[in-house]
């Protein structure tokens, strides 16, 4: 099922020395190394995000998404689906 997801946010801390760093998520008080990316595929993320859900992560069985600077949570595996739903029905 799909929720909204509270007291979640992404960070990017790029290294000192190259454009590329990790993409972190945060959800409550823990902290989670997603990936490690490019500062423009950082960018990317967040201009696409506006527009489609962008899954950031997994955490156990739960997948992470980020939409219209919003996140949910799914642990059925709908999370695209259920954002192309949601979407419509908003118009």
């Amino acid at each position: 099922m799909l929720r909204r997801a509270e007291n979640v946010w992404v960070s990017f801390l790029p290294s000192t020395f190259f454009r590329n760093g990790w993409l972190t998520l945060h959800v409550g008080r823990k902290v989670y190394n997603i990936a490690k990316i490019k500062e423009h595929e950082y960018a990317d993320m967040c201009q696409t995000q506006r527009t489609y859900p962008v899954l950031i992560g997994m955490v156990g069985e739960r997948s992470y998404w980020q939409f219209q600077d919003r996140f949910f949570s799914d642990n059925e595996g709908l999370g695209g689906r259920c954002f192309s739903f949601r979407a419509g029905c908003r118009a």
